[in-house]
């Protein structure tokens, strides 16, 4: 998962790509050091996922002027895309480097912090991001995650909330949600939401264990203890949860 990336030059909807691409072309043509018409074919490339060609674009984009921020935040994301985090944080530190107030860089920054559980240097990127631009999906997104983390869970739901409302598709904020709603004993409100993440994305063992307490929550201990069972056959780390729903430890309406 990667932050959704905002193409400056053509937008993802766009018609045409054929003919911007054969503009951006002919203006290479004529200037190979058009930094513009070497991000807008950046644009296309990526668009039709020929990463490869946008990576190089972005690449001659920076030799030839190396204070453009667009051009490493966008070869940044590429690299997010292909799993190259290393490459990708120093991309995102130079592109922060000359323009700190860049919301994308900052989030994409926070959101690498947060997978590497690094929270204070997340929360340092990820509070400016969502000041300068409080609806911006991706940044509520990953305050939300970097809250419940924190178990901040109210101030999580009001992030996620917001996320749910603006995309009702994002996925992953159903199952953050439903960590938080767990979190608050809103076990019925928790079970909803990662039943629906799940239902997608059924081979996440997270997901899974946390449905078991939600479960155990509800009161429905029977399928609670036999999904519980089920995950322990295949994660013995999770051996400790079959025994706290043996135990009832989670109690409905507690």
């Amino acid at each position: 998962m990667v932050p959704q990336f905002d193409h400056k030059y053509i937008s993802a909807g766009a018609r045409n790509l054929d003919v911007a691409e054969w503009e951006y072309r002919r203006f290479i043509d004529c200037d190979y050091e058009n930094v513009t018409a070497l991000l807008g074919l950046a644009d296309v490339r990526c668009l039709l996922e020929d990463f490869d060609d946008a990576l190089g674009c972005c690449n001659v984009a920076i030799e030839v002027n190396p204070a453009c921020e667009y051009a490493y935040s966008f070869r940044a994301y590429i690299k997010l895309l292909f799993k190259n985090d290393e490459s990708a944080l120093e991309d995102l530190d130079e592109a922060l480097e000359i323009e700190p107030t860049c919301v994308w860089a900052l989030t994409a920054r926070g959101y690498l912090y947060l997978q590497e559980g690094r929270l204070r240097k997340a929360a340092a990127d990820l509070t400016p991001a969502l000041e300068r631009d409080p609806d911006d999906l991706w940044a509520n997104f990953c305050m939300g995650y970097l809250r419940t983390k924190r178990k901040n869970y109210r101030g999580a739901l009001e992030c996620l909330n917001k996320v749910i409302e603006m995309k009702p598709t994002f996925l992953e904020a159903y199952e953050i949600r439903g960590f938080c709603r767990v979190g608050l004993k809103d076990y019925a409100g928790g079970l909803q939401d990662l039943n629906l993440f799940l239902k997608q994305k059924p081979e996440n063992v997270k997901a899974q264990a946390k449905r078991v307490v939600a479960l155990a929550g509800t009161g429905e201990q029977a399928k609670a203890f036999a999904q519980a069972k089920k995950l322990v056959q295949y994660h013995w780390s999770y051996a400790w949860l079959l025994v706290m729903v043996k135990l009832k430890k989670f109690k409905a309406g507690a």
